[in-house]
């Protein structure tokens, strides 16, 4: 089993990631697979056929010539018969100089039925020393025999023994599957388009960012963009009318409540007034909760954020708050930490982030990573943590806990960790809480994908890390 995994394993780890990868691999594939069997069973059985058949076509006369050689009494005598009959067979034949020695066989790796060409005629006339297919250009070739008067050669012209060209019919072959298989990428480019976008859409959804999207493309994908647009514009209404809701009762039930600060003021002073007055700020931290949940779904467009720009200006804002916090920025790219995204929804994230920090701790530690894959900002604390296993649960809106340290509970509804992580998946990143090595509490992690500092291809990281500590 864990054998057959590893297999499976190691094969996709050659197949593209991409549909368009995908389908041309699949599309690519067949035409080779095919252009090498019929290569193969075309060399194999036609060129053998046909070179096989030319060559037997031939030996009767290469019988003759040799039977007039070693019938004749004198090497004169040899010439008189041999040469009209070898010119009259389009052969040349001569008798090798004192002193020449027989080359050894000679022909191309790839040349298929000039291996032919040799086998078969060796094994058919036993006096047959050497062929030479390179000699003259490989147009004519040599053939060394034996004879009682010494060695002699006959050349032969090459398509008299095999096809002429025989790459033709392969280059053909290759060229014609070369071009059905651009026009099958086309047509291929275009059907897979409008699937592309269907993905690019939803992918932009789920962002809060808009997508034009065409119905287009084969049938299914039509219904498919069908049902993603009828469903998102569902969506929309429901987090329109969600977002209207919120901000609407939290907005109306503001007037009420300023009034009855406004009557309490008037009230003498005594225990009441104070747990009144608590009470108020309470429920007017809860409306502003709320109207700030309400605007996470609005579209704020995106820009280039400088990261690095951005953790000082958070940083010096606090610090005028008078929160004791430290900032770190590490980069282990050489281009400038910048990235896409929307600069209000992520400053309001890490300032909800500092604050809970500051509530439940007395030091806490604000850092900027940033590397090829992500931007992370993390909030760090030397407070009392959340439990492991109710970190996720903290994300999750209107949630409280009645425990130790409860990020979501301070005079609100529960919505502060829910606020940042929607906001985070809304740049195509997440909210992550784990236990802090440094400070011992709990450690915050915005995590966002850095989009604009990913090499194109392989690329070394720079090792020096800046760090600035203020």
């Amino acid at each position: 089993m864990n054998n057959t995994f590893s297999v499976k394993k190691f094969i996709k780890s050659f197949l593209p990631l991409g549909i368009y990868g995908r389908v041309y691999l699949i599309l690519f594939f067949p035409v080779v697979l095919v252009l090498l069997v019929g290569s193969f069973v075309f060399i194999q059985r036609h060129f053998d056929y046909v070179t096989r058949q030319m060559i037997a076509n031939i030996n009767p006369h290469f019988s003759l010539i040799i039977t007039e050689i070693n019938q004749a009494e004198t090497k004169g005598e040899t010439l008189v018969k041999v040469l009209p009959l070898s010119k009259s067979l389009s052969l040349n034949f001569e008798f090798l100089d004192r002193g020449e020695s027989v080359p050894p066989d000679r022909k191309l790796v790839y040349d298929f039925s000039g291996r032919i060409i040799i086998t078969s005629l060796k094994d058919k006339f036993p006096d047959i020393q050497a062929i030479d297919l390179l000699a003259n250009d490989g147009k004519i070739l040599e053939i060394y025999i034996s004879t009682n008067f010494g060695n002699a050669r006959i050349m032969v012209p090459r398509r008299a023994l095999s096809p002429s060209n025989p790459h033709q019919f392969l280059i053909l072959i290759a060229l014609t599957a070369i071009l059905t298989t651009l026009i099958a990428v086309l047509f291929l480019k275009n059907q897979l388009r409008p699937i592309k976008q269907l993905s690019d859409a939803a992918e932009a959804f789920g962002k809060g960012q808009y997508f034009p999207l065409r119905v287009s493309g084969a049938t299914e994908v039509k219904s498919a963009i069908r049902a993603f647009l009828t469903m998102q514009d569902s969506l929309e209404k429901q987090i329109s009318q969600r977002s209207h809701m919120l901000a609407s009762i939290s907005h109306d039930l503001r007037t009420p409540l300023t009034r009855l600060r406004l009557g309490v003021e008037f009230l003498e002073d005594g225990k009441y007034k104070d747990l009144i007055i608590d009470d108020i700020e309470v429920m007017d931290n809860m409306l502003t909760e709320l109207l700030e949940f309400s605007r996470t779904g609005k579209s704020e467009p995106f820009e280039s954020v400088d990261a690095f720009e951005l953790a000082k200006s958070i940083h010096a804002d606090a610090s005028r708050l008078g929160v004791k916090i430290e900032l770190e920025l590490n980069s282990e790219i050489n281009e400038p930490p910048s990235f896409r995204g929307k600069p209000s929804g992520i400053r309001r994230s890490i300032e909800n982030l500092i604050q809970n920090a500051e509530k439940f701790s007395t030091a806490c530690l604000f850092s900027v990573h940033v590397n090829h894959e992500s931007i992370q900002f993390s909030i760090e604390d030397n407070g009392p943590g959340i439990d492991h296993s109710k970190q996720e649960m903290a994300k999750t809106a209107f949630v409280k806990f009645d425990e130790a340290r409860n990020l979501n509970y301070f005079k609100g509804v529960g919505l502060g960790l829910a606020i940042v992580s929607n906001i985070a998946r809304d740049h195509g990143g997440e909210l992550i809480l784990e236990e802090s090595e440094k400070m011992g509490g709990l450690k915050a992690i915005l995590s966002i994908p850095n989009l604009d500092g990913r090499p194109g291809g392989i690329r070394t990281p720079n090792l020096s890390v800046m760090s600035a500590q203020l």
